[in-house]
């Protein structure tokens, strides 16, 4: 038995498998004011879609052009990621540079910051720097995400909040103080690694639910970024962790 009388209908089936992606990234441009949040859904047309679409290529049964859309598909994959993101470092460097504060002196929170974090974030003293948040618990993964931070050439007058976020318990006084310190000095090390001229670099410990306390504090420090490390705990644990 061959496959030869499904690859016509396999081909059908991957090109309205692939339209039907296509326009639903080209709906959420449309309806997608900010530019990152529109980076976000045109990976549905440059990413899956036009996959789909050379894919479909399959139905013709040519072996020459099933190859040829095979090399396009690698040709998309690898100049998509690159395009998205020099598009999403432009419009980045774009916010920071231009002024577009008001007669009080404060600037507008991104749009996407100001529908996300609500009205106590949306003004915010003026600067040409960024705003960068970084979850800090002195695992592996989050000594990676403040090693990347460090590594960034951010803008002058930057500035970059460690936070280690650390559920309330109930102990004694001094194993609390000991648990005290040694996040404070592991924070503490952290910024030093990622200070330098032009950077200003602040660190916090919060108390609460982790999520919880850190949205809330990257909403009350206006955060542009917010860095966390991965745990890297597979697929399953990720969903339901």
């Amino acid at each position: 038995m061959t496959l030869e009388p499904f690859l016509p209908t396999a081909g059908v089936l991957l090109l309205l498998g692939g339209c039907t992606l296509a326009t639903i990234g080209l709906i959420g441009l449309i309806r997608r004011p900010d530019l990152f949040e529109q980076l976000h859904v045109a990976g549905l047309v440059t990413g899956p879609g036009v996959v789909l679409v050379l894919l479909a290529s399959v139905g013709t049964g040519s072996a020459n052009t099933v190859t040829s859309a095979i090399l396009v598909v690698a040709f998309v994959l690898l100049t998509s990621s690159i395009s998205t993101h020099v598009i999403a470092q432009a419009g980045a460097r774009r916010y920071t540079s231009l002024p577009h504060g008001g007669s009080d002196g404060s600037v507008a929170a991104p749009p996407h910051l100001g529908r996300m974090a609500g009205p106590e974030a949306v003004a915010r003293p003026t600067t040409t720097g960024m705003r960068v948040m970084v979850a800090y618990d002195a695992s592996p993964a989050a000594g990676l995400a403040s090693d990347l931070v460090a590594a960034i050439d951010w803008p002058v007058g930057t500035v970059v909040r460690l936070v280690r976020a650390e559920r309330d318990e109930i102990g004694s006084s001094d194993q609390s103080s000991t648990r005290k310190a040694e996040p404070e000095t592991s924070l503490d090390r952290a910024a030093r690694l990622v200070e330098r001229p032009g950077i200003r670099v602040e660190t916090a410990i919060v108390r609460g639910d982790v999520a919880d306390a850190i949205v809330d504090d990257a909403v009350a420090f206006g955060a542009d970024v917010l860095v966390a490390g991965s745990r890297r705990g597979g697929l399953v644990r990720s969903m339901v962790g």
